[in-house]
């Protein structure tokens, strides 16, 4: 399993469900809010009772969700037809982010 893998596989369960891109948008921050409710908890914002091996998996679950929405999207717009131009690749969007941690890096020096 790698996430190239995931990536395409994310692809053909799209292809599977009818949502729009605008509602692949919204599920993207449905599940982005469940990440920071996770992230709260294990900064005490959020007051939990909760053991922290639970917070970790349901942190990580929450994480999973959320990149499955931005692959879910990417693949809505590689195959809509209004946007006509080339396929975004997982190559190109690991490129991309690539760059942004450089930039990112650099503003931390």
């Amino acid at each position: 399993m790698s996430m190239i893998t995931e990536f395409k596989r994310v692809g053909r369960l799209n292809d599977k469900d009818p949502a729009t891109i605008s509602e692949r948008g919204m599920k993207l921050m449905e599940e982005a809010g469940e990440l920071a409710k996770e992230v709260n908890r294990t900064t005490g914002r959020k007051k939990s009772i909760t053991p922290i091996k639970e917070v970790r998996y349901d942190l990580l679950g929450e994480a999973a969700d959320t990149i499955q929405c931005v692959f879910s999207i990417i693949h809505q717009f590689n195959t809509d037809t209004r946007f006509n131009t080339s396929e975004i690749t997982f190559d190109e969007l690991v490129e991309r982010m690539s760059k942004k941690n450089d930039k990112w890096n650099d503003s931390l020096d």
